[in-house]
């Protein structure tokens, strides 16, 4: 389907974009589009694909009702559900008190990748109906921003529930209010790549795993402080590069073991603790350096 202007609001129950193994495909270039009660897309076998360009907005804001991108409910079947966010007048609402959820459960994959726009994520109850990248075991969740602003608010986002959840920031600024889980249940694995743009977060283990694994791979990115920030996730220093922390006139605490062979950079007011048994190269390098 192609949407150029206008409003289509789904009123006639739950919308599916690619199920039964089928595919489906709905391109908003202009106007607002809202699918309504629960949205699935990428289902049982099927392949959904939302692709937001021009100056298409795209609004989910339905409370107690979710949004699955990449789900099955026959587990002899896989599934694949994108959303494409690329333009620098597109916005993307996602404002619910249920659960969203990207890749749900095993052979199912979610994938958003923000290029251009802005995309606002505001899960207003708990943690059990927050924002989830890799819901179950051999689910994939996956996020990628190469440009533009993405803020999530009010709950934890999560990468690698059960499943394997991936966060990659290329570019842009990706805000993230309350702060990231990695790896919450035991067969969870959760991964930030920082090889560009703005990562900004704060509080007490902003970053923090569950019973799972999770661990940092840090590149030519910055990590920004929003407030008083720490956290013990493991942080490899990407080969070749400068990785920056801007404590932005905050305090920032590192755990972490940090190895690799990258380089690390301190800027802004504020101080950074090192309270771990760093001897890695690039831990010796960040505190001899010291700016």
């Amino acid at each position: 389907m192609n949407q150029t202007s206008g409003t289509v609001s789904n009123q006639g129950g739950s919308f599916y974009l690619g199920r039964d193994e089928g595919a489906g495909y709905y391109n908003l270039s202009g106007g607002l589009f809202n699918p309504g009660q629960t949205a699935y897309i990428g289902r049982n076998g099927g392949y959904g694909e939302v692709s937001i360009t021009g100056s298409g907005q795209f609004v989910f804001d339905q409370e107690d009702i979710g949004l699955r991108v990449g789900t099955i409910s026959d587990a002899s079947l896989s599934a694949v559900g994108v959303i494409i966010q690329n333009g620098e007048d597109t916005s993307v609402v996602i404002d619910t008190s249920a659960r969203v959820i990207f890749g749900q459960n095993q052979g199912a994959v979610g994938v958003y990748e923000l290029h251009e726009g802005t995309l606002t994520v505001d899960i207003y109850k708990d943690f059990a109906t927050g924002v989830h990248f890799g819901e179950q075991s051999g689910a994939s969740g996956q996020f990628f921003q190469f440009g533009g602003t993405s803020t999530f608010l009010s709950t934890l986002t999560t990468f690698g529930n059960g499943g394997y959840g991936f966060i990659s920031i290329q570019g842009g600024v990706s805000h993230h209010e309350i702060g990231i889980l990695l790896g919450n249940l035991a067969t969870g694995e959760g991964v930030i790549q920082l090889t560009g743009g703005v990562l900004e977060i704060g509080g007490t283990n902003g970053i923090r795993t569950g019973e799972g694994s999770g661990h940092i791979e840090f590149g030519n990115g910055t990590l920004r402080a929003i407030s008083n920030f720490t956290t013990s996730v493991d942080i490899t220093a990407m080969d070749n590069t400068t990785a920056t922390i801007d404590s932005n006139s905050f305090n920032v605490t590192l755990d972490s073991l940090i190895s690799g062979n990258g380089n690390i950079r301190k800027t802004g007011e504020g101080t950074l603790f090192l309270t771990a048994q760093n001897t890695s190269t690039p831990a010796q390098r960040m505190c001899w350096k010291g700016y």
